[in-house]
């Protein structure tokens, strides 16, 4: 999963230390949350692996000269090149790619990466050599917080054509070097933002057969916003551990309709064409941090929630309030989920948690079943599972207000 414009390497695990349960289970305190808050915070933790935030770019373009090109376009980084000496930063490499540019077209500039910042552009060897990391993020869109990866957008100006820059020999060098790729975006007019994801991506899907499908629906023929598809994974508490998903970037004008279309075409539940798969599309974009709406989404395979489960440390507590707790790093709660709820004549729960935290929620979901076996003593996993084989399953997810 290495061949699209997304780091797939899995972030650092950090180690987890479990505490053994006294002999005899104590009942719980009389605020039964704080002191399951503490216990996890002991338990466990891990860093976020996707920054989910959105860049607002409007549709104006910044001027150009009327005899340059100008070009909007990912670098992704195709394999690892192992360093001979100490990786270099993320800076260090921008440095090196925009030289590189530069000696292809002297006259080549770096424009601000957003079209509403009033900034100028990099157009001189000075200005790239002096540029700190704080001015980075003006004329660079990283797909990654990583420090070391140059995967990402970029914006330019130039007196050439992309395809005679894409194949110079100066340009193929240093990706050839530095282990990178290019790919032109389809949309040159506006932003290209994350909007979300699918799941359950197998080895055997093939990007341009689910992009033709997707083209080919009326829905999006009668909208014909901009898409890019391209693989990403998510790494888990569990050593090595990786969910594979294949990200959804459109153009910032219809960000509203294409939320609408994935969310009604991939539900979870139609298995569509090509691969008669029900891929799941779960979205990470929100309008602004101060939004929120909230997404279910519905679980199944645990038992009753009112009963009450051993935990390792041998506290006694409902499953509900199990649910309740679960440590989500960095979300706006600290928690996993903020409703957990019984949905009526059917074993489904239904979980709610705020759209702002989408990517930190999604990818503990990918481990559920692994965290709660790790917070439960493993002699009454039989009482929080409903299943023989102890898994659980996840059915839906779904925006409400």
């Amino acid at each position: 999963m290495t061949t699209d414009p997304a780091e797939t390497a899995p972030q650092r695990d950090e180690e987890i230390s479990n505490t053994s349960p006294p002999n005899h289970p104590t009942r719980t305190s009389t605020d039964p949350f704080n002191d399951l808050t503490e216990y996890f915070q002991d338990l466990e933790g891990e860093d976020a692996p996707v920054d989910s935030t959105a860049t607002f770019v409007p549709a104006t373009v910044p001027p150009v000269a009327a005899s340059s090109f100008r070009h909007c376009f990912a670098i992704y980084r195709r394999h690892y090149v192992h360093p001979s000496k100490k990786p270099m930063t993320q800076l260090a490499l921008f440095k090196t790619f925009v030289t590189c540019l530069k000696s292809i077209d002297s006259n080549l500039q770096i424009l601000p990466i957003r079209n509403d910042l009033k900034v100028h552009p990099i157009s001189t060897t000075d200005q790239i050599w002096n540029l700190l990391d704080s001015g980075l993020i003006t004329y660079f869109k990283a797909y990654k917080r990583s420090q070391k990866s140059l995967s990402g957008d970029f914006n330019i100006s130039t007196s050439l054509p992309f395809a005679q820059l894409e194949a110079h020999k100066n340009l193929q060098t240093w990706f050839h070097v530095h282990g990178y790729n290019i790919m032109y975006s389809g949309c040159q007019m506006d932003d290209m933002v994350k909007i979300g994801f699918l799941t359950r991506v197998r080895g055997f899907t093939y990007r341009d057969d689910l992009y033709n499908h997707i083209v080919s629906y009326p829905e999006w023929k009668a909208s014909l916003f901009h898409l890019r598809l391209y693989y990403d994974s998510f790494s888990t508490n569990l050593k090595g551990s990786l969910t594979y998903v294949l990200m959804i970037n459109v153009d910032h004008p219809n960000i509203d309709t294409a939320l609408h279309f994935f969310h009604q075409v991939y539900d979870g539940k139609n298995k569509s064409p090509p691969n008669h798969i029900p891929y799941l599309f779960l979205p990470l974009y929100c309008k602004s941090d101060d939004e929120r709406s909230r997404i279910i989404v519905t679980v199944s395979g645990l038992q009753d929630i009112n009963g009450e489960i051993t935990l390792t440390n041998g506290k006694v507590v409902p499953i509900h309030h199990l649910l309740l707790v679960i440590p989500a790093p960095d979300t706006s709660t600290g928690k996993l989920f903020l409703q957990v709820e019984r949905q009526t004549g059917s074993e489904w729960l239904i979980c709610c948690f705020h759209s702002t935290d989408s990517a930190k929620v999604t990818l503990c979901l990918s481990h559920l079943e692994q965290l709660l076996k790790r917070y439960v003593d493993i002699d009454h996993h039989v009482s929080l599972f409903s299943t023989p084989d102890h898994s659980i399953k996840f059915n839906q997810a779904a925006p409400f207000k």
